[in-house]
């Protein structure tokens, strides 16, 4: 009877069409969104080994499609940026000085003429979505509203452009490279021996075991080829003084360099040519990151430098990303293309339910994982021409449907990779349609799912004296404010008694809100981390004749190191290792404590 119920439960629960029913799908293809705009340059190291080869593959890697590509004749200068982060700062500042980048960039904003000098704003209408015949400068600067679509062309498009400094250099090799590199090897020297076995003594083997030799080496750099990336992020400084000053005194158009006055307009060239410092960058950021194990699946073996861009392009794109969780003027706004609603129908009416997803063209490659969540924006034009954002909801990534638009990812036949977007839950919000925009939300702090932890302490026992301890932990983290600590072991000597313990506990930290800038003492450390926590663990476990527990706290200085404060409670006795007689170590331990998270 019990088993017919539950098989009836079961029945009553299946839905109707065994499927999700669509109720309602909405799809577009949005191309005129408003985009930030990037010029991408790197710092070439020729001397250095690869240094030739990243040059030459950085021309061929595009600008990431989130962005307007904003490239300026200027892509590659060699220059020698040194480690300490003030010293790389004043290089870079220099550098960016004496090539005069931001004019660059604002000629490519403005399409001036390499003959004429004259601007225009063709690339402006483009990128805005802008109708030209509303958007005339002169005329513009006549009526209210036309000043203000001006002022909304500043902030929302030439405001929002970018240059990135890319220091790339090789750094490691895999011993599974080398071993790939000596089986090729080894089969070159068996297909010689066989072609020596049939009776070819001529040149044809000596060239198969020189093509498997060279083949082989190939194969043993490229296949583990590492690369670390150090981006610096600037942002073009368009303020509404820099963009008045350029429209009253510099701005002319080819209507105006066909019928103006030919003094008073090669008064504006000379002006804007020989005026230094005329327009400037602001610093916003710097990023460090190493390109993981990446595959060589869908590489051409023949071709090294497919690998080569392969492994850089990554890089750079996860170097964006990580700029843009800290940078929020740098984070990009995506489209929605199709929203559906699919309502769950079951035998019980009342279970009935509807489930709304969105999708959008982006991924992998832009950093999305599934504990992302996005905000969807709605972009409305006030009265006065400028365009303003609405919070409309929230969505985080479906599990499974990730798109994984990484670079070659297609034919590296990636999973993922043949998905046309990403697949979001709605969390929050009813009337999200396609075009509305999504913009990551401030990522939560970034911690390791799983890592090991190595710490010593140093202080003492009560009524004993001096003590060291070292404790080894395997710490799991559920969240970036919650873990547990599985299982640690730790030694505990001093004045002459030692002990064992093994315990488990769980360990809290808080976000990153401490800057270690505003404190004295660590001002001057540039190694640490630009946003300090703190953290608190309780333990409890069992010592070599009892139990034990122990509290603590401290900060977290970097993702990897910290300093704090420990209070260790063991009863029992333990041996004494002057006398081998049993000793009560019913003992307090405090002690200063610092360490690693592997």
């Amino acid at each position: 009877m019990k088993q017919t119920l539950a098989i009836l439960s079961l029945i009553l629960l299946i839905r109707v069409s065994g499927a999700a029913q669509n109720a309602e799908a909405h799809d577009t293809t949005i191309t005129t969104y408003r985009r930030s705009s990037l010029t991408s340059i790197l710092v070439t190291h020729p001397e250095r080994t690869y240094g030739s080869e990243i040059t030459g593959v950085f021309y061929e890697i595009p600008i990431p499609d989130k962005f307007d590509d904003h490239t300026i004749p200027l892509q590659t200068v060699p220059l020698r940026v040194p480690r300490r982060k003030k010293k790389a700062r004043a290089t870079l500042d220099k550098m960016i000085a004496g090539q005069d980048i931001p004019r660059s960039m604002v000629n490519k904003w403005f399409n001036r003429d390499p003959k004429s000098k004259a601007f225009d704003m063709s690339l402006v209408h483009q990128r805005g979505n802008y109708d030209a015949t509303l958007f005339d400068v002169k005329q513009a600067k006549q009526t209210k509203r036309g000043v203000a679509r001006i002022d909304d062309a500043g902030q929302e498009l030439i405001g929002n452009t970018f240059l990135l400094v890319n220091d790339i250099t090789y750094f490691d090799k895999s011993v599974a490279a080398q071993i790939a590199g000596a089986v090729i090897k080894i089969v070159g020297i068996v297909a010689t021996i066989a072609v020596i076995a049939a009776g070819d003594n001529n040149n044809n083997s000596t060239s198969l075991m020189d093509a498997t030799n060279d083949l082989g080496d190939m194969v043993s750099k490229i296949e583990g080829f590492k690369v670390t990336v150090t981006s610096h992020l600037y942002r073009l400084d368009w303020s509404d003084s820099t963009m008045l000053t350029f429209y009253d005194s510099y701005y002319f158009d080819n209507e105006d360099f066909l019928n103006g006055d030919v003094a008073a307009l090669d008064a504006k060239r000379s002006s804007y040519d020989e005026t230094p410092d005329l327009f400037t960058l602001s610093y916003v950021g710097t990023q460090k990151v190493k390109s993981g194990k990446t595959s060589m699946k869908g590489v051409n073996r023949d071709t090294p430098e497919e690998m080569i861009r392969k492994v850089c392009a990554r890089a750079i794109d996860k170097s964006i990303v990580k700029l843009q969780e800290s940078h929020e003027e740098f984070r990009v706004k995506t489209p929605l293309f199709r929203v559906r609603v699919d309502t769950m129908r079951y035998f019980l009416p009342f279970l009935n339910h509807s489930r709304k997803r969105v999708l959008a063209e982006v991924g992998m490659k832009e950093g999305v994982t599934t504990r992302s969540k996005f905000e969807v924006l709605e972009a409305n034009l006030e009265d006065d021409g400028k365009i303003t954002y609405k919070r409309m909801g929230i969505v985080k990534p479906v599990f499974g449907k990730i798109w994984d638009n990484r670079f070659m990812a297609v034919e590296e036949e990636a999973r993922g990779a043949r998905r046309s977007g990403t697949e979001f839950r709605v969390v929050r919000g009813s009337n999200l349609q396609p075009g509305m925009l999504l913009r990551e939300c401030r990522k939560p702090v970034d911690y390791q799912p799983d890592c090991l932890g190595v710490d010593v302490g140093f202080g003492g026992i009560s009524g004993l004296g001096a003590a060291v301890d070292v404790n080894v932990r395997w710490l799991h983290n559920f969240t970036p404010h919650f873990g547990w600590e599985v299982i640690g072991v730790k030694g505990i000597y001093g004045s002459g008694v030692y002990g064992m313990q093994a315990m488990t506990g769980v360990h809290l930290q808080t976000s990153q809100f401490i800057n270690p800038k505003k404190i004295p003492l660590l001002k001057h450390f540039s190694q640490l981390d630009k946003k300090m926590s703190l953290y608190g663990d309780y333990r409890i476990g069992v010592n070599t004749t009892g139990m034990c527990y122990e509290i603590a706290a401290g900060m977290n200085f970097t993702k990897k190191f910290f300093v704090g404060l420990a209070y260790n409670h063991q009863g029992g006795d333990t041996e004494s290792s002057t006398n081998y007689d049993r000793v009560n170590l019913d003992m307090n331990y405090v002690a200063l404590r610092t360490g690693f998270n592997f």
